[in-house]
């Protein structure tokens, strides 16, 4: 246990059917904590679309009844952990792994309570232009 699970978002987004793609496309989700996303983004640096989902965070999908907001994230979570999707970091003392919040998702495996996790966490700060654009967009999407 305590392994760190790590998914594509850029390439999960490619590999869905362009059914499913053209159903999403512009869907806008809600976190736990009231934060506006949108589902499908274009990565802020190279302008490749990618999922942007927490599985863990998301509340709801706006203009989603809960079921069909529960049953498509469901179906998004298989599809990001979907065998040959994750690679599985099983870490040792002295690791130090670099990953591209906008480009991956991740997630931690359960840890045995008898076992101990310690991790230090380092944040790049960007430029803004991307946190300024959203909160523009979150704006509008709250006056609508």
């Amino acid at each position: 246990g305590g392994d760190t699970l790590f998914t594509d978002l850029q390439q999960a987004w490619r590999s869905l059917p362009e059914e499913m793609k053209a159903q999403i496309k512009g869907l806008q989700t809600t976190h736990r904590n009231h934060v506006v996303h949108p589902l499908v983004m274009p990565h802020p640096h190279t302008g490749v679309d990618g999922l942007y989902l927490n599985v863990g965070l998301t509340n709801s999908i706006i203009g989603m009844e809960r079921d069909a907001t529960e049953q498509l994230i469901a179906t998004l979570d298989r599809h990001l952990s979907r065998e040959g999707a994750v690679y599985r970091h099983q870490w040792k003392e002295g690791d130090f792994v670099v990953a591209d919040n906008f480009r991956v998702a991740h997630r931690a495996t359960p840890l045995s309570p008898l076992q101990r996790r310690v991790l230090n966490r380092t944040t790049v700060r960007g430029d803004g232009a991307f946190w300024e654009t959203m909160k523009a967009d979150q704006s509008a999407a709250v006056a609508a």
